[in-house]
């Protein structure tokens, strides 16, 4: 990503004579102050549909909740892999661990609510092409709960229910992985 600012930086200096709005001349892309980077970084990566505009894995957070012999899953609403079904998770946050994130995450899409100490860690799954957005590396953990527990679609989940651990459907990414990694 970065040579791709880098050339599209230079690129629009070339075309102004390398001169900026006021009629000053512009740094190079070497000596361009840090703010700047970031703002042009952002820039054309809002343009290239790299939202996430990063160089660096972006930290995500899974939880294999089961109950007995069946495991929650989310369908998932947005894309990528729109309709199809998946653990519940996401993002970690700024400032926020990825256990924390991974209860949160799980009271958003599905309403089930779990302290985080209550979540066991089952791996981090860090393939290099596992996400076809970003580089994007997942901490899963695991939850038993006890019959009975509601599961409500919320955020970014279309669905959320009850699977039969012999009657999964097609799972994104590395999720039967994470599923395996508890048994």
């Amino acid at each position: 990503m970065t040579d791709t600012v880098r050339t599209a930086y230079e690129a629009y200096a070339a075309t102004t004579g390398s001169l900026n709005f006021r009629g000053e001349p512009m740094p190079t892309w070497d000596t361009l102050p840090e703010p700047q980077r970031t703002a042009w970084t952002a820039a054309i990566a809002a343009s290239t549909g790299n939202r996430w505009n990063s160089a660096r894995p972006w930290l995500t957070a899974d939880t294999v909740v089961l109950r007995g012999d069946t495991v929650l899953l989310i369908q998932r609403k947005d894309e990528p892999h729109q309709g199809c079904w998946a653990l519940p998770g996401g993002y970690v946050d700024q400032g926020e661990t990825s256990r924390a994130a991974a209860a949160r995450e799980l009271e958003e899409e599905t309403g089930i609510l779990a302290d985080p100490a209550e979540l066991t860690q089952i791996g981090a799954y860090d393939a290099v092409d596992r996400d076809s957005r970003d580089r994007v590396v997942t901490v899963a953990y695991l939850l038993e709960v006890v019959s009975g527990q509601q599961a409500v679609a919320g955020d970014d989940a279309a669905a959320a229910g009850w699977w039969s651990l012999d009657d999964l459907p097609e799972l994104v990414a590395d999720a039967i992985r994470m599923l395996t990694s508890t048994r």
